[in-house]
């Protein structure tokens, strides 16, 4: 598949028993590996800038490089780290309010803050596990009611188990193609998924039965590939549904993918 209308980004690394690959449709979403030199902690961090623009998500991505330069992301735990970073943003930034998702890594141990898109564990026997535990918003910390240490969640991975990380793009992206292709409209943004939902009785209620069916769909391609490599199951992904959710105009959203799979 190509990205005509967004620079792809892919890459994979290692971060002890995990191999970690990840593919990036975006203007807007962030992708920061954090792997210092000797360090016993790494980092993944994934954020959806709002608005799919390519101004926030290069702003977003150089303060997150300043930040790493600094040494941040790999000293504290996953809830301290959360917090120094918020705050560290400069006032009048366009990505403030920009979801993150904190993936922190010790030895064989993973802790993450949930995920812009969903969290989604597949076990050896293929049961996929959803958890309820959605991104924070970057600098909302210092007044957020729910304590960080219980807005995060330790998956515990055995050999060949796999935690799926994306922006909502993805789901979105493959709910809203094949919703408005059922209806002969050419999904190119948010107008056309609109003239979608005004078409028909019922229209929102159609469009969340293609939300749930977008689910199963992701649902049944890890389970499927869920033998390959890290890098595998992403391009599994991308060459199965990559259809519905690369974007194919400026107006579509971004689309990030990123699979954690234990290899030992």
């Amino acid at each position: 598949m190509n990205a005509e209308y967004r620079p792809l980004q892919t890459g994979q690394v290692k971060f002890g028993p995990f191999d970690i690959a990840y593919a990036l449709y975006s203007h807007g979403d962030v992708l920061k590996v954090v792997d210092p030199p000797n360090a016993t902690k790494k980092m993944l961090v994934l954020a959806d800038t709002i608005g799919h623009d390519p101004s926030r998500g290069k702003e977003l991505s150089d303060f997150l490089d300043a930040a790493i330069s600094q040494g941040w992301g790999v000293t504290g735990n996953l809830a301290e780290e959360q917090l120094k970073l918020s705050r560290m943003v400069p006032e009048g930034t366009n990505y403030g309010g920009a979801p993150f998702s904190y993936t922190q890594f010790e030895n064989d141990k993973i802790s993450t803050t949930g995920n812009v898109g969903g969290l989604t564990i597949v076990r050896n026997t293929g049961r996929v596990e959803e958890i309820p535990l959605m991104a924070a918003i970057l600098d909302f910390y210092e007044n957020n009611p729910i304590p960080l240490r219980e807005r995060q969640y330790e998956p515990q991975l055995r050999n060949g188990e796999i935690l799926f990380l994306r922006t909502d793009g993805v789901d979105e992206g493959i709910a809203d193609s094949r919703f408005t292709s059922s209806l002969g409209i050419e999904h190119g943004g948010f107008e056309d998924l609109g003239r979608a939902i005004r078409s028909i009785p019922d229209g929102s209620s159609v469009r969340m039965r293609y939300q749930r069916e977008a689910d199963e769909l992701l649902k049944t391609v890890l389970q499927k590939n869920r033998y390959k490599s890290a890098h595998g199951i992403v391009d599994s992904i991308i060459d199965e549904l990559g259809e519905y959710f690369i974007p194919k105009t400026e107006v579509r959203d971004d689309a990030s993918l990123v699979i954690v799979k234990r290899a030992r």
